[in-house]
Formats: C-alpha cells, structure tokens, sequence
C-alpha cells in the first residue's frame, strides 16, 4: 500500500505516469526529483517521511532493489546530490527516500562487509567506495566515525574494497 502512496505522491508532483514500468518509475525519480523541492514542500515531506518510518520488512526487501538500479555515478558525479546524501547520512537535513535506505543499511553494510549484498550489490558497493573514498577522504572519515565508531569494521571493508 505504502509503495502505491509513494507512487501517487510522485504522480502528484508531476514526475512520473501511471503507463510507466517499475524500472521507468524508479530511473525517472532518481534522475528527475530535487531533494531541495521535496525538503521545501511540507506536504510532500511528510508524505515520504510517513512512507519510510512505515515501511515493513517487505517494503525494505523492495527498496534493496533500488541499490541495483540506481547508477551509483549518478549520485557520485553530482556534487548537489551528493552533498543532500552526506548531510542525510550526518543526520544534519531530512532524508529522501532513497538516501533513507541507504543511511539505514550502512551500519550493516559496513559489520558485514556487505555481507547480505548480491554479487552485484557487491561490486557497486567496492566501485562506489574506490570512487568515493579518494575523491571525499573527510567525509569518509566522518562517515566512519558514525557508522563505524569504534573502528572494527573498517579494516575488513578496505580489504574488501581493494581485493
């Protein structure tokens, strides 16, 4: 039911139509949606905020989905997006719905060294953090000082990623 609100929401906004396949959907959404027009629209805030805090298990399955369809130098190469993605990772803005997944997996993405990734999931995960980590030391830093405070998980995901 919540994947269907979102769709309307979206329908709403003017950024998608109901013809569209799930794939055209999601690749629309991520190239075309503003993070600052969702921020700056309260309506629409709560909207996506309502969706993510109710997402059930099934809902979390689906959005995992979306790290295999998302070009991850799409995010990467965009310095606006991905400032909106760091400041969401920092708690510092709301977060869209996309980069909320995200946040929410990278405790565990990073303990199990992507553990639970699919092989494809996988090789995004080492390409986006070899591209990443050279480009944005600092904010990998701090990204390890939230997510991986103690240290422990680090060591294996470099490895990971240089292997």
């Amino acid at each position: 039911m919540r994947i269907i609100y979102a769709f309307l929401v979206v329908l709403a906004c003017g950024l998608a139509s109901s013809e569209m396949t799930e794939e055209e959907f999601y690749e629309k959404v991520f190239e075309e949606v503003d993070p600052d027009f969702i921020l700056d629209n309260e309506r629409i805030l709560n909207d996506v905020l309502e969706i993510a805090e109710d997402m059930t298990q099934e809902d979390m399955e689906f959005y995992t989905r979306v790290f295999e369809e998302v070009d991850p130098d799409f995010i990467l190469d965009n310095e606006r997006i991905l400032t909106s993605y760091l400041k969401c990772f920092y708690s510092e803005i709301e977060c869209n719905a996309h980069a909320e997944v995200v946040k929410k997996s990278i405790p565990n993405v990073l303990a199990t060294v992507c553990g639970r990734c699919s092989d494809k999931q996988k090789g995004i995960f080492k390409y986006s953090l070899n591209k990443f980590i050279p480009a944005h030391p600092k904010d990998w830093e701090r990204i390890l000082s939230i997510y991986d405070p103690t240290g422990e998980a680090w060591p294996k995901v470099k490895e990971f990623i240089e292997s």
